[in-house]
This record gives structure tokens, C-alpha cells and sequence, in this order.
């Protein structure tokens, strides 16, 4: 997380505050792009606008969620190995 910034290390698709239909649609459009994990397919995503709006927020949160999968499939590997050598 060291290019993202220390204030947004907290932030969630929760309390990100959509205050127009460009907003949503932006929330919507990264929601659906880290659910399917669309860059492991080789897709990007750009999002842009003015200062403020939220563009760090929406992108700290695919960040986050990539490094939490990952995290979360090293344990379920450790699991199974842990299983299957018992």
C-alpha cells in the first residue's frame, strides 16, 4: 500500500459517498472490475475527474481487495497442504 496514501487505507465501498450519477456509476463500474478480478484478465480500468471526487478512494479499494484475496487464497493453501499431509 505504500503508492496509496495513509488516509485512505481505511476507506471501504461503504463510506464512499457517491453524490451524483457519475459517482455511482464509477462505484459500480470498480465494484463490478474487483469482483471479477477483470485485470487478471488482462482488463483496465481508468478512472477520471477532478481533485476530490474520489478516484484515489475507488482505486485504494480494488488495491485492498486484491491484497486481501491473496491473502485470504495463501491461507486456504496452507489449509489444504496442512490436510493433506495429515
Amino acid at each position: 500500500m505504500e503508492s496509496i496514501p495513509k488516509k485512505f487505507w481505511d476507506r471501504t465501498f461503504q463510506n464512499f459517498e457517491a453524490v451524483s450519477e457519475d459517482l455511482a456509476l464509477a462505484l459500480n463500474i470498480t465494484k463490478k472490475y474487483v469482483a471479477k478480478r477483470a485485470w487478471e484478465k488482462g482488463a483496465n480500468i481508468v478512472i477520471s475527474g477532478k481533485y476530490g471526487v474520489g478516484k484515489t478512494h475507488l482505486i485504494a479499494l480494488g488495491w485492498k481487495n486484491e491484497k486481501r484475496e491473496k491473502r485470504r487464497e495463501k491461507r486456504m493453501d496452507g489449509t489444504r497442504q496442512s490436510v493433506n499431509a495429515a
